[in-house]
């Protein structure tokens, strides 16, 4: 190309819209989106995951220290992400400041996210890491009847009722369609499992 514009022109260039007619340019493009996704009988697998993006300078709006395994001490955004994993398509985001937990605001989030994908494509199961393992999400997947896999922390208290378990139940479970043999057992309510009984896999 004989001619391109600066970074700064094109800064500016964005800079005239305004949060509304994003808005507006957005929704068309993904009701687009969402309609060329395949119909799925049993519904997607709808997976929630935080990453880590490291900014440089001191003028990145919402850039703050927070956990960086890579860069410590540097200033970074923590994004939640929503991704249906049939379909490899990320249909959620948010961008959150770099001392945001993983789980902060996950249940409100998920919310957000299950009425912009709408009734057209049921999700199967919700699955995220143990960073998303808090009281407050779980309660809020069960009260949307929603299936999930979320992996437990393993916090002291879980470890010592492990110790003394002798025994495990055999429960025979279909799961996202394979037929799989789960060893669980009940472990009573306590406020290190986050305030509930809860049924998790043997460790």
């Amino acid at each position: 190309m004989k001619r391109f514009p600066s970074d700064d022109t094109i800064l500016n260039y964005f800079r005239r819209f305004s949060q509304a007619e994003v808005e507006r340019f957005w929704r068309p493009l993904w009701r687009w989106l969402i309609g060329r996704l395949s119909q799925l009988e049993k519904g997607f697998s709808l997976d929630l995951d935080s990453t880590i993006f490291s900014r440089h300078g001191t003028r990145q709006q919402g850039a703050t220290k927070g956990y960086s395994p890579r860069r410590p001490g540097r200033l970074s955004h923590h994004p939640l992400l929503a991704v249906l994993a049939e379909a490899n398509f990320v249909f959620h985001a948010w961008l959150r400041s770099g001392n945001t937990g993983a789980g902060q605001g996950a249940a409100q989030f998920l919310s957000e996210a299950l009425s912009l994908l709408g009734a057209q494509h049921p999700i199967r199961c919700v699955r995220a890491d143990s960073g998303f393992y808090a009281d407050n999400f779980l309660s809020f997947l069960e009260e949307r009847h929603l299936a999930y896999i979320v992996v437990a922390r393993l916090t002291p208290y879980l470890k010592s009722r492990l110790y003394q378990l002798n025994e495990w139940q055999a429960h025979r479970c279909h799961l996202l369609g394979e037929r799989v043999w789960l060893q669980t057992l009940e472990l009573e309510k306590h406020p290190a499992l986050c305030g509930g009984a809860r049924r998790g896999p043997k460790q």
